[in-house]
């Protein structure tokens, strides 16, 4: 693209597009149609979310992101499909990876919405489900951390020790 601001801004407009998107298909999966297109509008018209789309922020990216997941995770506790569960964790970790702990306003929710129906845990499915969500989201999470053990023990070595040397 070239050092132009419209390349620098563009990624974040369409992250902030797919995620009014995604809110849209969310919302419609649970209250219908009018009320997802409702959402979806809103969202696309909300001013953080068109503020943030504008600035070339990582919101628009962990909005994204975090809808997806949920979206995915849905999926994979209602209707028992064993690769929406990986995925959803794998958008997760990357949240997770976009902008730290902020990830856990899209997981949280997940999880509480999962604890209202506690039919779904009678089901082995829900719990596979859950682990392997889990899993994927700790790896993908810890993937740069591995990745750094891996090739460069001796920088996670040196950081360590730094660390041990702060909390005397």
């Amino acid at each position: 693209f070239g050092p132009y601001e419209w390349a620098i801004r563009l990624p974040s407009v369409f992250a902030g597009l797919l995620a009014a998107f995604v809110l849209e298909r969310i919302v419609r999966r649970g209250y219908g149609q009018p009320a997802g297109h409702i959402a979806g509008a809103f969202a696309v018209l909300a001013p953080p979310l068109v503020l943030a789309s504008r600035a070339s922020t990582v919101e628009p990216t962990l909005t994204l992101l975090g809808l997806g997941g949920v979206i995915f995770g849905l999926r994979a506790f209602e209707e028992d499909s064993p690769g929406e569960a990986p995925l959803a964790g794998v958008l997760f970790g990357l949240g997770f990876l976009t902008k730290g702990y902020a990830v856990g306003l899209f997981v949280l929710p997940l999880l509480v919405a999962l604890l209202f129906r506690p039919r779904l845990f009678g089901l082995g499915r829900t719990k596979r489900a859950l682990a392997l969500l889990t899993g994927s989201f700790v790896l993908t999470a810890g993937l740069p951390f591995l990745l750094v053990a891996h090739f460069r023990p001796e920088a996670l070595a040196a950081e360590a020790v730094q660390i041990m040397e702060t909390h005397k």
